[in-house]
C-alpha cells in the first residue's frame, strides 16, 4: 500500500456507479503533444492513471477538487 498509513474504519470504499462492485484495474491514457504546441519545441508524450471496474468493464471517474485540480499535472512526460 502507497502513502500514509490510515485505520481501516477511515477508509470508505469506493464502488462502481454501475454495478456497485468495489474491485478495479488499473490502466493508462496515453497522450500526446506535437512538437509545433508544447512548451519546450519536443513532441511530448503524457500518461494518465484510469481505473475500470473488474465486474462490468465501466470506467471510473475520479472526481477532484479544484485545488487538486489546479495542481495538477502529467504523471509522466517524455519527449522525442
Amino acid at each position: 500500500m502507497y502513502g500514509p498509513k490510515v485505520p481501516q474504519d477511515l477508509i470508505e470504499p469506493i464502488k462502481c456507479e454501475k454495478c456497485q462492485a468495489e474491485i478495479f484495474e488499473l490502466f493508462h491514457k496515453m497522450g500526446k503533444v506535437s512538437a509545433l504546441r508544447s512548451p519546450n519545441g519536443k513532441e511530448l508524450f503524457t500518461s494518465s492513471p484510469i481505473y475500470r471496474c473488474t465486474a462490468c468493464g465501466t470506467f471510473l471517474e475520479l472526481k477532484e477538487s479544484k485545488e487538486e485540480e489546479e495542481e495538477k499535472q502529467p504523471s509522466a512526460i517524455v519527449t522525442k
